[in-house]
C-alpha cells in the first residue's frame, strides 16, 4: 500500500501485505453467513447439523455460480447471433473471440492468433454470410492450436471446403490486397496467377474426391483430407502422407497469402497433386477389391 494513500494514523500499514478477495454476490452472501456463525457464534459452538446445513448452502451457492455463468454465456451468444450483420472487421473479431471461447473451451485468442480478420470479413460479405449465426457452424469444428493455424484462416478453410465454387469469390477478395511477391513484372504476375489458378482447380477436384471417398466409407462420415489419407491405409503414413502434407501447406500459402512461390514451383506442385490423386484412387480400388 502506498504511503501517500494512507492517513497519517495508518502509516504503519504501509509495509503490510494485503489480501484481496474476489467473490460473486452469491458467494459473498454465503461467506458472510458462514463467518458470522462459525467465527462469531452468539451462543456456544455450532452443532453438526448446523455445519451440515452450511455445507448444503455452500453446494447450492456453487450450483448457482455455475448456472449464472451458463446464463451469462447463453445471453452473450444470443446477443451476438440474432440476425444482425457485422458492421466491420472489429465487430467480427469480437464475435470470433466469444465463439472460440464458447466452442473451443478455455481458448486464449491473442491478436496474433486472430489472423486476417479483415480478409475473412470481406469474404463473408461477398458470400452473404456476414452474420454471427452464419458464422457459428464454421467455428464449431475448429481447433485451438492458433499458433499452427490462426483462427480466421481456419474459418476461411471451412468456408471454402464447404463449397469449392467459393474459391473464385475468395480470389476476387484477395485481388484487393497487396501482392506478396518479390519484384516480378506484369508477365511474371500473369504466369503466377495462371499457375495458381490451375493448382486451385486441381485442389478443388481433390477435396471433392476425398469427400466422396470418406462419405462412401463404412462410417459415412466426411473427414478432412489429411485424416482420411491417414486412415485409408497404414502404408500412407510414408511418402504419400508426406506429399499430401506438403501440398496442403502450399495450398495454405497460396490461399492465405503467406508467401507466393514461383510459377514453376506451383506448376510442379500441380503435377504432384495429380500424381497424389492417382495413387490414392489406386489404393482405394485395391482395398475395395480385397474387401470383395
Amino acid at each position: 500500500m502506498k504511503e501517500s494513500s494512507l492517513h497519517e494514523s495508518h502509516q504503519r500499514y504501509a509495509e503490510a501485505k494485503v489480501e484481496i478477495q474476489v467473490a460473486s454476490v452469491l458467494m459473498h452472501a454465503w461467506s458472510e453467513v458462514e463467518h458470522d456463525l462459525v467465527y462469531k457464534p452468539l451462543q456456544g459452538q455450532l452443532s453438526i447439523e448446523e455445519y451440515s446445513i452450511l455445507d448444503e448452502l455452500n453446494g447450492l451457492v456453487l450450483s448457482g455460480e455455475i448456472a449464472l455463468e451458463r446464463l451469462q454465456r447463453a445471453g452473450e451468444l444470443r446477443a451476438s447471433t440474432q440476425g444482425r450483420e457485422f458492421s466491420n472487421h472489429y465487430d467480427l473479431a469480437a464475435s470470433l473471440v466469444e465463439l472460440a471461447r464458447l466452442h473451443l473451451g478455455e481458448a486464449t485468442v491473442t491478436e496474433s492468433a486472430m489472423g486476417r480478420v479483415d480478409t475473412l470479413y470481406e469474404l463473408l460479405k461477398a458470400l452473404g454470410l456476414n452474420t454471427p449465426d452464419a458464422l457459428v457452424k464454421y467455428v464449431q469444428p475448429l481447433h485451438n492450436d492458433f499458433e499452427k493455424r490462426p483462427l480466421s484462416n481456419q474459418v476461411i478453410d471451412q468456408i471454402l471446403l464447404e463449397d469449392g465454387d467459393r474459391y473464385s469469390t475468395y480470389e476476387k477478395v484477395r485481388r484487393h490486397e497487396a501482392v506478396s511477391s518479390s519484384a516480378v513484372g506484369a508477365v511474371g504476375i500473369s504466369q503466377q496467377r495462371e499457375a495458381i489458378g490451375e493448382f486451385i482447380e486441381l485442389w478443388i477436384a481433390y477435396e471433392k474426391e476425398m469427400r466422396e471417398l470418406s462419405s462412401a466409407g463404412p462410417h459415412h462420415v466426411v473427414m478432412p483430407p489429411m485424416k482420411l489419407i491417414h486412415e485409408l491405409n497404414p502404408k500412407l503414413s510414408g511418402s504419400i502422407y508426406q506429399a499430401a502434407r506438403r501440398l496442403r501447406e502450399l495450398r495454405n500459402m497460396l490461399i492465405h497469402g503467406i508467401e507466393t512461390p514461383t510459377p514453376e514451383s506451383i506448376r510442379a506442385a500441380s503435377e504432384d497433386l495429380r500424381e497424389l490423386m492417382k495413387q490414392i484412387k489406386a489404393i482405394v480400388k485395391e482395398a475395395s477389391l480385397v474387401d470383395q
